[in-house]
């Protein structure tokens, strides 16, 4: 199952990856700094001067990109290689932890399949941007999460059979895993803090659970207070490391160039002129404007300047996007992105950045089966749950332009959501597997066999291309809706 999965996830981003051979949408910003990451000259970039355009989001993603850029130098396919080898992978993952959540290999499968084949994460799989590097290493993150959701289940059980026994020990690796991949996810995207936060809040409530249980097991274990206080707070400051320090040295160490980079010039920084917004101006440490500040103090202010500058940028951004939206529109898939559009001759060529209504709408119908599932402290559901909310809710309250792929991330939840729920219902009797092989056939296979087309820029007659565009332009408020 897991290698037919493989093959689907890889045939549908990699067939026809290097079209079309030109930039498409914000491909012009990252593959033209993940080519200047590898030392190559301007004009070898499409540049015209040696700066990177980028600097609002951390390296790593660019750092990814760059790597196919170096086995297939600067062509599309080099700088779009290493987003489908990510995108390809991020099925497994799914895989994995939909098969640790629910242990359930058809739920793991369909989970698989359907992150594979959801419009969007085809798309981003296929194009040099960042978020499916985002959504690889946050589904990463959750997985181990779920490992260490299993390692506290073995742990409850043993407080309860023997609670002084040394199999009751916690084991944190999981929890250090955890950070570590939530650490990967933020030097790609800040919007990441959204989903180590969700991590650290699990973690926190399982601890917990854990802690008071212990309390009452102690006695009956022949256990005493500080004993049991030692071995509870080592899980404390444990978790705290696991998701506040080592995401920290891991977010550090993506900026590894940057600060060798920095060291090496002459002028590490140079104290910019007094301002109300920015800290590290004139009079900060008593510097006076225009003083160069040198060695790991000049690269440690260059740093904090760099930070404040990309949060003054994400806080203040007032710029305006025809493809801009709201965020409660994006599960009902009402403003996709045209990534790319051209009309040549009566063909229309198209990579529309999409949800797959049949699945999205199924997952937002499922959304209140997991929402029941999960008021158990200890179902997996609701691990899903708080996953799925706390990366879209926070968009909500966003006043800053946002856009529809900012989904990426949050679609593999929302797909094990709508896998377990299709699981539970086939399990009711012979007509409902009946339904639900109807509705993976003609919602998955076929939608995608009618949309392929316009994931992937394969010219088309412009009265068909007319036709699969079902939602057309209308007023929503603020801003546009429709596909077109």
């Amino acid at each position: 199952m897991l290698l037919l999965l493989i093959l689907i996830s890889a045939l549908v981003r990699f067939v026809r990856l290097s079209e079309p051979a030109e930039l498409v949408f914000d491909e012009t910003y990252y593959a033209k700094d993940s080519c200047l990451y590898l030392g190559y000259q301007p004009e070898t970039c499409m540049l015209t001067q040696e700066t990177e355009q980028s600097y609002v989001h951390p390296p790593l993603g660019k750092w990814l990109l760059a790597g196919g850029i170096k086995l297939f130098g600067f062509s599309s396919l080099g700088w779009r290689f290493m987003a489908a080898v990510f995108g390809t992978a991020l099925g497994v993952v799914v895989f994995l932890l939909a098969r640790q959540m629910f242990h359930d290999r058809w739920t793991a499968g369909v989970a698989g399949l359907l992150v594979a084949t959801d419009f969007l994460m085809i798309v981003q799989s296929r194009i040099s941007m960042l978020d499916i590097f985002l959504a690889f290493f946050v589904v990463l993150g959750f997985f181990f999460m779920a490992l260490d959701r299993s390692e506290v289940l073995r742990v409850r059980e043993y407080l309860h059979t023997e609670p002084a026994g040394r199999h009751a020990l916690y084991r944190l690796r999981y929890r250090y895993a955890a950070g570590a991949s939530f650490g990967l996810a933020l030097a790609v995207k800040w919007s990441a803090l959204f989903a180590l936060l969700a991590a650290l809040g699990l973690a926190v409530a399982w601890s917990r659970g854990l802690r008071r249980l212990g309390r009452t097991t102690s006695e009956a274990g022949g256990q005493n207070e500080p004993a049991r206080r030692d071995r509870f707070g080592r899980v404390v400051v444990g978790t705290m490391a696991a998701f506040l320090v080592i995401p920290g040295l891991v977010y550090l160490a993506s900026y590894a160039h940057y600060f060798v980079e920095r060291q090496a010039e002459t002028c590490s920084f140079v104290v910019p002129p007094k301002s109300d917004e920015r800290i590290l101006g004139e009079g900060f440490l008593g510097y006076e404007q225009g003083f160069c500040v040198q060695g790991v103090l000049g690269v440690a202010m260059s740093f904090a300047d760099l930070h404040e500058r990309v949060a003054e940028y994400h806080l203040t951004l007032k710029a305006t996007h025809p493809y801009q939206s709201k965020a409660w529109t994006w599960p009902l898939v009402l403003r996709p992105i045209a990534y790319y559009y051209s009309s040549v001759e009566g063909k229309a060529t198209e990579i529309i950045g999409i949800g797959n209504v049949a699945t999205w709408y199924g997952a937002l119908i499922s959304a209140g089966w997991l929402l029941i599932r999960s008021r158990r402290r200890w179902r997996p559901e609701r691990v899903i749950a708080l996953a799925w909310a706390a990366q879209y809710l926070p968009w909500v309250l966003v006043a800053r332009p946002l856009f529809f792929f900012y989904m990426t991330p949050v679609v593999p939840f929302m797909m094990i959501s709508l896998a377990a729920s299709l699981s539970a219902l086939r399990r009711r009797g012979k007509k409902s597997r009946r339904f639900v092989t109807a509705y993976l056939i003609i919602g998955v296979g076929v939608m995608l066999l009618i949309f392929f087309v316009v994931l992937t820029a394969v010219p088309i007659p412009y009265d068909l291309w007319l036709r699969l565009m079902w939602l057309r332009a209308f007023d929503c408020g603020r801003y546009a809706c429709g596909w077109i």
